[in-house]
């Protein structure tokens, strides 16, 4: 099979009666130890398939032509904005798509930068208030720990700090109104060479159209670009 080393970035293949090889993946664009173990397993099965035609050099150079889909657990390209080059060294992190609790823990568990990102957690929540589980948010308390802290926005922020105090989190950096304010006070409360994760575990309806306009827009605020939200109707 294949062992991935997410320390290392770096898969070592083994192939029935052939010998092992290790392959780098520290060219990987996407972010998140499962993004690397995806790479790891993807580059197993296209050995299996036929080795001699597609070498681990091969493999290796595929590797940082990757890109993963927007807004799942995308690196913001701080460039790209009309202001030019925007020098920071902070990561921005879009997982948008992340509209439940269940995909928003996987992002932020398999997310490092050291300890130090600071997690947007927001948006209309898809559970009730009235049920067993509230809005289910408390699950996140563990994987938050590994990180700076949290900040709790939009229309389900307030229920998502108090989910996560009974379970047992630290207090949120802020509880905002919207992504706007959320986004400000995570560039009050970062540290250099940490990282700004958006993984709502939200659907995006209380401010945007969907979760790929709640994505553009992460983007474009973390570049610092005036942003106006008119969200159809």
């Amino acid at each position: 099979g294949v062992v991935v080393d997410h320390g290392a970035s770096r898969a070592t293949i083994r192939l029935p009666f052939a010998k092992s090889e290790t392959m780098e993946l520290s060219a990987l664009r996407a972010a998140g130890a499962h993004n690397t173990t995806n790479a790891g397993v993807a580059a197993l099965l296209v050995r299996a398939l036929d080795a001699d035609a597609f070498p681990i050099e091969a493999l290796e150079a595929g590797v940082g032509v990757l890109e993963p889909p927007p807004h799942r657990m995308q690196r913001v390209d701080l460039s790209a904005g009309a202001g030019g080059d925007v020098e920071s060294s902070i990561e921005w992190i879009d997982d948008s798509k992340a509209t439940n609790v269940e995909s928003a823990r996987a992002g932020l568990a398999g997310y490092a930068r050291g300890g130090k990102a600071v997690v947007l957690l927001g948006g209309q929540a898809k559970g009730g208030m009235d049920g067993p589980r509230g809005i289910g948010f408390g699950v996140l308390a563990d994987a938050l720990a590994n990180h700076a802290g949290y900040i709790a926005f939009g229309a389900s922020g307030k229920d998502i700090a108090e989910e996560l105090s009974a379970a047992g989190a630290a207090p949120p950096l802020a509880v905002a109104a919207t992504m706007r304010d959320a986004v400000a006070a995570a560039k009050k409360n970062v540290e250099e060479g940490g990282a700004v994760v958006l993984s709502p575990g939200c659907a995006s309806f209380d401010e945007f159209d969907n979760f790929e306009h709640r994505g553009r827009v992460f983007a474009a605020l973390a570049r610092g670009e005036r942003v106006y939200l008119r969200k159809k109707v």
